[in-house]
């Protein structure tokens, strides 16, 4: 620990040292809130009320809980610059619009904050400097970033279990391992996989996935290709409530005058602005034009407009269809985006099992689904649902059984040249696979339960929570249990995620080393898939990149299911697996009590120590 301590007090004398040589000092600029009352409150009433930084971030989802507070989860982009910076200044954005101070974060089991460091730099800019030079670097996340750059009365809190943190990371070096070779030998056998599906699915079921695979589809599209489908073969889904709610607003939004509704709208700002309104005609409509296809946002905006306009003693009845797309808005707000997912889900499964009429085609299906699983596990994108959903099925699926199943179908139709080795990598990594995906659960409850224990503590109602993406879902379910209101960002990349940075930072403590997996965690401004109004925003309840499985496959929890309840484990292959699996011990890592590099900056660095001062002279 002393000695971690003292390397990364090195790391900023020598930075400082540089900078000193380079730069004179400069006082760092004041900053003011300049806000009359208090929103943040407001915000606590009614979170529908909150405005999402829109020029860094992507608002997915707000909903309202019953005990009065509010929390911004932003999903945190990790070791993405881009990311990070959009992070930082989308919590820019909040703390001045909102006044908001908390913030809590993982990677850290207490306070977290950077405030006495940033005392004792001799300047501001060298402080900037240095502070840039580490979020470049991966050392620190945007928040830490803010905080050392900005003049915010922030609070960084640290919300993990720390004994359960670090058996993550040890888990997650297990896991990250085997990942390349496990994501490679995926890769081919999905390849065989697809070239099986080519000659025993019919042809709509080949174009839905092509048109899934296209990154120039997106949700809505999909969505009507799966009622196109369902309604030609004579596939009943009026059992699923939700489809039937999406179906029925794209109805009504067909008979929307969108020409006259922003005509009205243009009027009503102009109006509230002559009436003494703070913001501009010109201001707004920005707004506007950033929320496009954010219906979320679009909500959230309209009811603020509404509100000034009312305390402005303006008659909204005379913006006939502005108020229709207002409420048409609400209908869609009042969405369960979760339940459409996994209606959805369940839709394409009974949708599937219908024109799949064979046995073998059948459980063709079952293994693409249970395939396109571990790959989003492998790739760190998994749920806490999902995870539980692989957990029931795994028993079904020994790679040796559904290997089998696929070769011999392989042979049958003359693909001899594209069978697949048998390798141990898929039954090997199942057991980090199960320990580091059961730690994340375990995480979440730690991380709830030490939320409340600090809002308490300081009192707050509001406060911004930061975690990575596969938090979310699981977290979701836990705020409303609480009853809490919640808004879900998730900031702007502009580029891919190093994740062999990331990792390098993150397992430091444990001497793992790992290969270079390129992702993107946020929302990307640069991949050119303009998705649509509705896809916008019912892509962003959908944490992962593969398929998502709801808990159930049509009317129960595995996807053997789809097979009519056939045995998996002989009807796969020659030979029947039992379920004992052959694991090899390998020793546990040694994790030391050191905080892993890039955590959290401020469990490195004791202020109370004279040596620390260094850093901040020549």
């Amino acid at each position: 620990m002393k000695h971690s301590r003292l390397k990364k007090i090195g790391a900023l004398c020598l930075v400082f040292s540089f900078l000193m040589a380079e730069l004179s000092y400069s006082a760092p600029p004041s900053e003011g809130f300049g806000v009359a009352q208090k929103p943040i409150e407001l915000l606590s009433q009614d979170p529908t009320r909150f405005e999402a930084p829109l020029d860094f971030s992507a608002l997915k989802e707000i909903h309202k809980g019953t005990n009065g507070t509010f929390i911004i989860h932003i999903q945190d982009a990790h070791s993405n610059l881009s990311g990070q910076q959009n992070l930082a200044d989308a919590l820019d954005f909040i703390m001045s619009k909102y006044e908001v101070s908390l913030v809590l974060v993982e990677g850290s089991s207490k306070e977290a904050t950077l405030t006495p460091i940033k005392e004792l730099a001799p300047s501001a800019e060298i402080r900037k400097r240095v502070a840039k030079s580490f979020l470049i670097q991966g050392k620190i996340a945007g928040e830490e970033y803010l905080n050392l750059v900005s003049d915010h009365p922030m609070k960084i809190m640290g919300i993990e279990d720390k004994s359960l943190y670090f058996k993550s990371i040890e888990n997650y070096g297990l896991l990250a391992d085997k990942r390349e070779a496990v994501l490679s030998y995926l890769k081919i056998i999905q390849t065989a996989l697809d070239k099986i599906k080519q000659k025993l699915y019919p042809s709509e079921l080949l174009n839905y996935e092509k048109q899934n695979r296209d990154k120039g589809a997106g949700f809505e599209s999909n969505f009507k290709e799966l009622l196109t489908i369902s309604q030609n073969k004579n596939i009943d889904l009026n059992d699923f409530p939700n489809i039937q709610k999406l179906s029925a607003l794209q109805e009504k939004e067909k008979n929307i005058d969108f020409n006259a509704a922003n005509l009205e709208q243009a009027a009503l700002i102009e109006e509230i602005g002559q009436k003494g309104g703070k913001e501009n005609l010109e201001s707004q409509l920005k707004k506007m034009g950033q929320m496009k296809n954010q219906k979320v946002s679009q909500f959230a905006f309209f009811q603020n407009t509404f509100n000034m306009a009312q305390d402005k003693g303006i008659q909204l009845s005379k913006y006939s269809n502005l108020i229709s797309y207002g409420d048409y808005l609400k209908e869609f707000s009042n969405v369960d985006l979760d339940q459409v997912l996994d209606e959805l889900l369940k839709a394409e499964d009974r949708i599937y099992a219908s024109l799949l009429t064979d046995k073998d085609s059948r459980l063709v299906r079952s293994v693409d689904r249970y395939l396109k699983l571990l790959n989003t596990a492998y790739n760190i994108q998994m749920s806490t649902k999902d995870f539980k959903f692989f957990e029931d099925n795994e028993p079904d699926f020994a790679a040796v059984s559904y290997l089998a199943f696929i070769n011999r179908k392989l042979a049958e139709l003359g693909y001899f040249e594209d069978f697949v080795p048998y390798k141990n990598l898929l039954d090997e990594g199942k057991k980090a696979l199960v320990n580091f995906y059961g730690s994340v659960d375990k995480r979440d409850l730690a991380f709830i339960q030490n939320t409340g224990r600090i809002l308490k503590e300081e009192n707050q109602k509001v406060a911004v929570l930061i975690s990575g993406g596969y938090h979310t879902s699981h977290l979701k379910n836990l705020f409303k249990d609480q009853g809490y209101s919640y808004a879900v960002l998730t900031p702007v990349v502009t580029s891919e995620t190093n994740q062999q940075k990331y990792e390098k930072l993150l397992l430091s403590a444990i001497g793992k080393e790992t290969k270079t997996v390129q992702a993107v965690q946020g929302e990307s401004k640069t991949n050119n898939r303009p998705l649509s109004a509705l896809g916008k925003d019912l892509v962003g309840t959908k944490k992962t990149e593969g398929v998502k499985v709801p808990e159930t496959a049509m009317n129960g929890s595995r996807l053997a299911d789809l097979t009519e309840n056939l045995n998996i484990s002989s009807a796969l292959g020659s030979r029947v697996v039992q379920g004992i699996m052959q694991r090899a011990d390998n020793p546990p890592f040694i994790v030391n009590e050191k905080v892993p590099v890039g955590a959290r900056m401020a469990e490195h660095i004791n202020v109370a120590n004279p040596l620390d001062k260094i850093c901040w002279q020549f």
